[in-house]
């Protein structure tokens, strides 16, 4: 895999309620590696609406994801297989307390493509519950399926 790759991350939450809700997606530039056994993808991302911009680093491996966001939002969330973790999620308009509960991981690889998913429940605030999954793909630039367009090469 090269090291200039390009990050798709595309986030579905499925709310315990009869609301019908669209994935995220976003796709955006990156540096990938491979060290110690463990999966780097960094990025960083602007934020719609926003100003400023907000540093990812996701370490990963077959059974655990770490998230280390950092700038206009803040968080370290740790998704490991039937642990419950908990996370403070700092934005410009506040911040929540997030419990995340990972239920389910798959990793594909290949030579110029890692796809990755992660099955969790969220509970927010102690109140609000869903069960969501997040779909990682990491494309090598050249030699890909991926096209950004002019506007997110510049991110």
């Amino acid at each position: 895999m090269d090291k200039n790759v390009i990050v798709s991350l595309k986030g579905f939450q499925y709310v315990r309620s009869d609301e019908e809700t669209k994935p995220v997606e976003i796709m955006m530039p990156g540096v990938y590696y491979h060290k110690n056994g463990q999966h780097y993808v960094v990025f960083d991302e602007v934020e719609e609406g926003l100003s400023g911009k907000t540093h990812s680093v996701l370490k990963f491996t077959e059974d655990r994801l770490l998230v280390r966001r950092s700038g206009t939002i803040e968080v370290e969330m740790l998704f490991e297989k039937e642990k419950r973790t908990c996370a403070s999620y700092h934005t410009p308009f506040g911040m929540m307390n997030l419990q995340i509960a990972a239920t389910s991981f798959r990793l594909e690889e290949n030579e110029n493509r890692i796809d990755y998913r992660v099955g969790y429940a969220l509970t927010v605030e102690d109140d609000v519950t869903a069960d969501c999954e997040v779909e990682i793909r990491i494309e090598s630039r050249h030699g890909g399926e991926f096209h950004l367009t002019d506007s997110q090469s510049e991110r």
